[in-house]
């Protein structure tokens, strides 16, 4: 008889344990979801921001030996920063420097653009379709 008792007890303690283990996994579980998503943007960032760092650097190096007449690479730009999206830039022939420059994340088609005045990112909608760095106006 006592043995029946101490066995009725055990399940239901076990029975308690496990239904405060579901509570604490439904309370737990969307948070991390979204601690998730945001760590996924942040990467997004910072792998736009070394496309970015690369790309002043490819223009930065043309101009410095006065090669800013030929076209540059943006492919060599994607391969060089080792990230896996597109950029599309424009840089000023007569100071060496972007002009403008945007971002997209191939996985989530996310397209970020760099706000020059600013010195800040933002997301932006529309696509970039290529690779590209070109000749533009602007500071």
């Amino acid at each position: 008889m006592s043995i029946i008792i101490g066995i009725r007890i055990i399940i239901v303690i076990c029975i308690v344990v496990i239904v405060i283990i579901g509570i604490l996994l439904a309370i737990l579980v969307p948070g991390m979801f979204k601690y998730i998503e945001r760590a996924k943007n942040k990467q997004i960032e910072v792998d736009a921001r070394t496309a970015f760092l690369e790309a002043q650097i490819e223009v930065a190096d043309a101009f410095s030996v006065s090669a800013l007449d030929s076209p540059l690479n943006a492919d060599k730009i994607i391969t060089e920063a080792d990230v896996s999206g597109r950029i599309a830039a424009t840089y000023n022939k007569e100071n060496g420097k972007l002009t403008s420059f945007k971002y997209q994340d191939i996985g989530s088609g996310k397209v970020l653009e760099y706000d020059m005045k600013a010195k800040a990112w933002k997301e932006i909608s529309g696509s970039i379709t290529e690779n590209s760095i070109v000749e533009g106006t602007g500071e």
